[in-house]
């Protein structure tokens, strides 16, 4: 998992979220390492060593996470033989929104930066990220009194434009229209939200993604539809379900222009707490991940493939609820690592 991440980082350029309606700037990267381990949270004014020993060759790797007053995670470091490598340092405002983030490779050389200005309610002003400490790009975003943003750019190391981002209004932030313009002023994508309804006939049109959008209540459920028809003429579709009550969130499906479900997310009424995901191909569950909690925190998961377990994790907790141990099976038999946990 480790990898993986480590591995999609080093690949984030300005390119990543080019094509998309929002200047997004992805920090998943930064929230995964927020936690002890995977789906833990970090705990507050701590420091935590973390020990995984690999089953095979008994391996040790030894990590230490540093927490601040928040639970927000400050540094990151690794530890070989006694000695302490940073490998990131982090830094939030009084709301827990990251302002800064260095990250390092493990000869102290530095790797990644992300300085970010946000607004006295938290909402990024301006980005500026780095690579081997080098300028790559800058983001900017402004927005209407109300709140809603307004327009958006993005900017070559040289501070050439590179994209830049309208939005227009109905009323106060209503979405009317969304457009995405090239650095020479040339519109490159554009997104509508005329279609109001359920089953309104749309005709496509180049490089223009029409949304519909609408409501329904299912007894004690709320149901919200997305769907687009992008320039291509494929309409996709996304289905959220809440909680009448609270608009809790309990479940989102996905489904792809021939009208297959593509994905499915369930919780337990919170983001922080998934239940399952799984990931379809031709109407069948390709990947599937499934999770159990005891006491409001996660007692294992379950990974499949085809149906077929891949990865099991049982995590093993103290009397003041601190995860103290998690133990990784390979196709949930075979025990591969062990990972104790202790707190300072």
């Amino acid at each position: 998992m480790k990898n993986l991440l480590t591995g999609v980082l080093a690949f984030l350029t300005i390119t990543s979220f080019a094509q998309g309606e929002y200047n997004y700037e992805s920090t998943w990267w930064l929230r995964h390492n927020k936690s002890i381990v995977y789906n833990v949270p970090g705990v507050k004014n701590k420091t935590v060593d973390i020990t995984t020993t690999r089953i095979k060759n008994e391996k040790k790797l030894h990590y230490k996470k540093q927490y601040d007053s928040n639970g927000n995670l400050t540094k990151y470091s690794k530890v070989i033989k006694g000695k302490e490598l940073t490998l990131s340092q982090n830094s939030y405002d009084d709301r827990g929104n990251v302002l800064h983030v260095k990250q390092f490779k493990e000869n102290g050389k530095p790797k990644e930066e992300l300085k970010i200005e946000r607004n006295t309610e938290g909402k990024k002003l301006k980005l500026e990220r780095y690579q081997r400490g080098k300028l790559k790009y800058t983001k900017n975003w402004n927005y209407k009194p109300e709140g809603c943003i307004e327009m958006s750019t993005t900017h070559k190391s040289n501070g050439k434009l590179s994209y830049k981002w309208i939005y227009e209004y109905y009323s106060e932030c209503d979405k009317k229209r969304s457009v995405l313009l090239k650095a020479n002023g040339k519109v490159k994508k554009e997104w509508t939200y005329d279609c109001k309804q359920e089953g309104e006939q749309l005709e496509k049109k180049k490089d223009v993604t029409q949304v519909c959008k609408w409501e329904e209540v299912d007894g004690d459920y709320l149901v919200k539809v997305y769907q687009s028809l992008n320039g291509k003429g494929k309409t996709y579709k996304t289905v959220s379900t809440y909680r009448s009550s609270d608009t809790a969130i309990v479940k989102v499906q996905r489904y792809n222009d021939k009208e297959e479900l593509t994905s499915t997310y369930t919780y337990d009424f919170s983001y922080k707490k998934p239940l399952a995901y799984a990931y379809y191909r031709k109407g069948k569950p390709r990947y599937e991940t499934i999770y159990t909690y005891e006491n409001g925190s996660i007692s294992s998961y379950l990974s499949k493939r085809k149906s077929k377990v891949t990865h099991k994790a049982i995590y093993v907790y103290n009397e003041d609820n601190q995860l103290t141990q998690m133990k990784s099976f390979k196709k949930g038999e075979e025990l591969s690592r062990i990972t104790e946990i202790s707190y300072n």
